[in-house]
């Protein structure tokens, strides 16, 4: 965990010099900024420090089909709408505008429609996202049943043609041409600048708060994993994009920076390139997620439907789930718990007996399942009692239907050897940054063991507003500073 140094020394000296507007909790800061980079790995930070010249750049599931899509161009595919109505508790976002009886603005912005929903919330005044194919920025009809005119107008400002032109995109899909480049990022602080602007954030009576979700890390690190050059080239691009935009909030927020708080993190880690790791020697390994279902099925109708192939599991589903068709197996009277009992019993032995794994590979390191663990397990919190029962148990929910959670091998991942993912309950998937500036926190490089969750308790417990429903993080009270009680006044005399 590190904190802002110089940046943060310079906020808080500027801090004093700025009147404080009297509410629940005094206006301070005038804007919290939650800054995520999508599959952005811990040490990023630390292996590519030299590169960041910057003074203040890195140094200073919602588908809902009752809300439709809000301002997608004429001729896009349309498709259910989304809300954060999967989401099965408050955010930080939800608790500021509750604590402010609705007067705090919250806004979501990302890429991608979960990043922008899922980080902001449920009370929030929007959340935008773009609709791929083009690149314009799009909501639903959840918050709004028209887009806002400087939104309309910034999609109608020619800057998504302007990004593809600029990477050499063909015009055939904004999110993958452009959205892996700095380009990408410039493009999304823009937009996040439009917001600021347009809705006066950070110049109201009380505390706003904008969540911004840069994606362009994760849709470049599936291609290329985390130590590519190329990954390199759009750190360093994020950090230059990034002092533009806190560059561009110190002269519009009432105070600048010094009335800004910020939290930078990301919302996972990756695992490394397979055919890389391989190399030097690690038990890495590929397989077939399509693959390996297909394979299921042919055992599956071998055992429970002899000549008549079923399609036991679904395609489709999301790596490292596998959604079974609730309707195959309710003809043959099975109970959902029976269902995923049987998946899961079988599916290490089809992984061995159909997945050879990558030519050369080591014998230890063919692909293999360590674990399966059933979505009717984890209802009933049937868990192992440590660590990974209780990741397990945080990542559950009651949506999706009938399926199993499969733990792989270290470094063993679906596709191909020259790409990535992540999913899995490793280290390698669950080390991130964790960043801090403004004028409460205490600059250093602190080497305590944190997660993302800690920011919305720590953020809760300076704003004086209550944690989120169902907050698990902790107050990181070694960064603080220490509060000091306003003098007591002198008493009267008469």
């Amino acid at each position: 965990m590190r904190l802002l140094g110089k940046a943060v020394a310079a906020a808080a000296m500027a801090a004093a010099c700025v009147s404080a507007v009297a509410d629940e909790y005094h206006a301070k800061p005038k804007l919290v900024v939650i800054l995520v980079l999508d599959q952005m790995r811990g040490d990023y930070l630390d292996r590519y420090r030299d590169d960041f010249k910057t003074a203040n750049g890195f140094n200073p599931s919602v588908d809902d089909d009752d809300y439709k899509v809000v301002g997608a161009p004429a001729g896009a595919t349309i498709t259910p709408g989304q809300s954060p109505r999967n989401q099965m508790a408050s955010t930080l976002g939800d608790e500021i505008v509750l604590a402010t009886h609705g007067e705090a603005k919250v806004f979501g912005i990302s890429l991608k429609d979960r990043a922008a929903i899922l980080t902001s919330g449920h009370a929030t005044q929007g959340a935008f996202w773009i609709d791929q194919k083009s690149g314009h920025f799009i909501t639903s009809t959840y918050w709004m049943n028209d887009l806002p005119a400087y939104v309309a107008k910034f999609n109608a400002s020619g800057k998504a043609e302007a990004a593809a032109k600029e990477v050499g995109g063909k015009g055939q899909n904004f999110y993958n041409e452009v959205g892996a480049t700095p380009a990408g990022i410039r493009y999304e602080l823009e937009f996040a600048e439009n917001v600021i602007d347009a809705e006066q954030l950070g110049k109201h009576a009380v505390t706003d708060m904008v969540t911004i979700s840069l994606s362009s890390t994760d849709i470049l690190g599936h291609a290329v994993g985390p130590n590519d050059p190329k990954q390199r080239a759009l750190l360093d691009g994020a950090d230059v994009e990034l002092d533009k935009f806190f560059t561009w909030l110190n002269a519009h927020v009432d105070g600048g920076m010094a009335n800004v708080w910020v939290a930078m993190s990301g919302d996972h880690g990756v695992a490394p390139a397979v055919g890389e790791t391989q190399k030097l020697g690690m038990p890495a390994n590929t397989f077939s997620y399509a693959g390996l279902i297909d394979a299921m099925n042919e055992e599956l109708t071998k055992k429970l439907s002899p000549g008549n192939p079923q399609k036991f599991l679904l395609q489709g589903g999301e790596y490292a789930y596998f959604p079974l068709d609730q309707r195959v197996w309710e003809k043959l009277h099975m109970s959902e718990a029976d269902a995923e009992n049987m998946v899961a019993a079988m599916l290490p032995e089809v992984m061995a007996k159909t997945q050879p794994g990558l030519p050369g590979s080591k014998p230890a390191s063919k692909p293999l399942v360590r674990r399966v663990f059933t979505k009717a397990q984890m209802a009933s919190g049937d868990l192992p009692n440590n660590d990974l029962g209780r990741l397990l148990q945080h990542s559950y929910s009651p949506n999706g239907g009938w399926q199993v959670f499969a733990l792989f091998g270290e470094y063993q991942l679906p596709g191909a050897a020259t790409g990535t993912t992540h999913y899995a309950p490793y280290s390698y998937d669950r080390h991130v940054p964790l960043d801090f500036y403004g004028s409460a926190f205490i600059p250093g490089t602190y080497h305590d063991r944190v997660a993302p969750v800690d920011i919305a308790a720590t953020f809760a417990s300076l704003l004086r507003i209550n944690q989120p429903s169902a907050a698990v993080g902790h107050v990181l009270t070694q960064i603080l500073k220490p509060e000091v009680e306003p003098a007591a006044a002198a008493p009267r005399t008469k």
